[in-house]
């Protein structure tokens, strides 16, 4: 429910942008990453599987990917 998804990013929200800010080269970059880790929970939500772990953990580990995927595309441009 959207309820459910505003709960999750004021949860996680810090902890997700934290993470992105490490690997991104910008604060713009780390906030489109922060987004795009919530989309796609929204759109994939079976990505995430509580078995292997916590949410906010499994939300950084998403961030981290996508701003290394970003920062090594804006180097390679």
């Amino acid at each position: 429910s959207r309820e459910a998804l505003s709960q999750i990013y004021r949860l996680h929200s810090k902890r997700v942008f934290r993470a992105a800010y490490q690997h991104a080269s910008t604060r713009e970059m780390a906030e489109e990453v922060t987004q795009e880790t919530f989309l796609l929970l929204l759109r994939e939500p079976g990505k995430f599987d509580p078995a292997r772990g916590e949410l906010g953990a499994f939300l950084a580990g998403v961030a981290r990917q996508l701003a290394r995927r970003a920062l090594s595309r804006t180097q390679a441009a």
